[in-house]
């Protein structure tokens, strides 16, 4: 069990940085829907979040703002998502899963 629980720790830290990697580059927001759904770019295919795209498209700039290549089309980038949502619905089942810290009434019982 000592081994799947190093492997586990390996996976969680490949997660987190991977998450790291999950904010938009021009907001600095983590690419949650769906205000910041992760969008990817072709044929770059860099990834930014609705809201930013949507304003950099706006202004009339048909090229990537990261590497200024021409669009081409874009997509719901999936795989980003369902990264995000599995990390984000992991720490949720761990926080409810953890005991709440000893409060005022356990240090008065003490």
């Amino acid at each position: 069990t000592r081994k799947k629980g190093n492997q586990f720790q390996k996976l969680e830290g490949f997660l987190s940085a991977e998450l790291e990697q999950a904010t938009c580059p021009i907001c600095f927001e983590l690419m949650v829907p769906p205000v910041h759904t992760p969008i990817l770019i072709f044929p770059c295919g860099h990834t930014f979040c609705t809201t930013c795209l949507a304003a950099h498209c706006k202004a009339n700039r048909a090229n990537c703002p990261y590497c200024r290549k021409q669009i081409q089309s874009q997509a719901p980038n999936m795989m980003m998502q369902q990264l995000i949502e599995g990390f984000a619905n992991k720490k949720a089942m761990e926080k409810q899963a953890r005991p709440p810290p000893p409060g005022p009434a356990a240090a008065a019982a003490a």
